[in-house]
């Protein structure tokens, strides 16, 4: 499969714009209620949000991808009125425990902060790179739901020869540099929780892969590491990137 051009003044322009927001994001509120507890304040936020937001999330995907099969029965609407319903359920129940589950606050320490803003930093630029490849209709589902065997081609170009699964791996980073940010106990073991959590959800969507794609799939699967990146495929995913005409 020949690989698209790579727009790299689109991708700035991203990077850009995401730099903005956090600056946004930082020093507005800082202007409105000082620096004295801004740090903390922003810190327990961003913990109550990750709670909230990461775990129903990987559920959802539990919930979907084991009993694919049934979901294309019942059809669409019943799958994501079900598995939506569960990650709001589970946001909530996080929500009025997030006293207990966010454990101890270990401190506000600026050399974390910094070195998780450059975690987090990796973790967009991945994304960027990911999204180049993948429409919102691929993000949520859509095609294994309906069981799209021929109008979806297999990707396995871009960030896709660097792991199987780049999106999750970006999830995996990016959890590290928040969790940096955070700086409590309880970020840092969802964060390790999510490991194998997201690796759970590879194995479900590889099974459906290879139905979809069979030999195609097998042999993309032999070539490319599932989740974390060789020393191999880190120099092929970066000679490609460096002359994306390859």
């Amino acid at each position: 499969m020949t690989e698209p051009p790579i727009d790299r003044r689109a991708s700035v322009e991203k990077i850009r714009l995401v730099a903005v927001i956090i600056w946004l994001v930082v020093l507005i509120p800082a202007a409105i209620y000082g620096f004295g507890q801004y740090p903390d304040t922003v810190r327990y936020v961003l913990a109550v949000i990750c709670l909230v937001s990461f775990p129903g999330a990987v559920v959802f995907w539990w919930i979907i991808h084991p009993f694919i099969d049934f979901w294309r029965r019942v059809g669409m609407v019943a799958a994501y009125t079900t598995g939506f319903g569960m990650m709001i359920l589970i946001g909530v129940a996080m929500f009025f425990l997030r006293h207990q589950l966010m454990g101890q606050d270990l401190g506000t320490y600026w050399c974390l902060i910094v070195v998780g803003f450059l975690i987090y930093g990796v973790s967009a630029l991945m994304e960027v790179q990911c999204r180049k490849l993948l429409k919102l209709r691929t993000l949520v589902g859509v095609p294994e739901l309906k069981n799209e065997q021929s109008s979806e081609q297999l990707i396995s170009q871009g960030i896709y020869q660097l792991v199987r699964h780049p999106r999750y791996l970006t999830i995996i980073v990016g959890m590290t540099g928040i969790s940096s940010i955070i700086n409590y106990l309880g970020i840092y073991i969802l964060t390790l929780l999510m490991i194998p959590g997201l690796y759970l959800i590879a194995l479900f969507e590889e099974h459906e892969l290879l139905v979809r794609f069979g030999d195609a799939y097998r042999q993309y699967r032999a070539s490319v590491p599932r989740l974390f990146p060789t020393r191999a495929s880190f120099e092929n995913f970066r000679r490609t990137f460096s002359n994306p005409s390859q």
